[in-house]
């Protein structure tokens, strides 16, 4: 293992750069029908959503965003805001939910100068689809924009190749 500054250059033997600022934390993220944290795990069910087959519309959105946030150790200890945006493909924002957190330093399992994984659920299971259309996921983590996920909301009659063969139960 060869501990790389933030310049890019290895330090000499010793000589360990001191970073005052944290890098930037790092985030996956997926729609899913469902998620729960449990023991600090991420348990998801039927995640990576990208159509939303509804009868009709308005329509709930009826998913859950599951986030899993790399934090390094010197972002811990801090006050961070994360804000999830949907927004139409005219980029019109139809709904908004921000929270503030704050990870510890070190937990019981962790080691010093590991990275801490932190399992984040947020419920869009309200969210109101007006049409059919694309729609954007935002996650903007401290007032920088983190990722998107593009997600198209169906009618029931449209065709696409991944609706064939599946039951005629509610689906996503």
């Amino acid at each position: 293992c060869i501990l790389v500054s933030p310049s890019g250059e290895a330090p000499e033997k010793g000589n360990f750069p001191q970073w005052t600022e944290g890098r930037p934390m790092q985030i996956e993220a997926m729609l899913c029908d469902f998620a729960t944290v449990r023991e600090g795990l991420l348990h998801v069910l039927g995640g990576g959503i990208n159509r939303l087959w509804r009868d009709e519309f308005p329509a709930q959105m009826a998913t859950t965003l599951a986030l899993l946030l790399e934090i390094h150790p010197t972002e811990t200890e801090l006050q961070h805001t994360i804000h999830i945006f949907l927004q139409d493909e005219d980029g019109h924002g139809l709904a908004e939910v921000a929270a503030d957190f704050q990870v510890a330093r070190r937990t019981a399992a962790s080691r010093p100068g590991e990275n801490i994984l932190m399992p984040l659920i947020v419920s869009l299971q309200q969210m109101e689809i007006p049409k059919p259309g694309a729609y954007s996921v935002d996650i903007v983590l401290d007032n920088q924009h983190k990722r998107s996920l593009m997600v198209y909301a169906c009618s029931q009659n449209q065709e696409d190749r991944r609706r064939r063969g599946r039951s005629q139960g509610y689906q996503n």
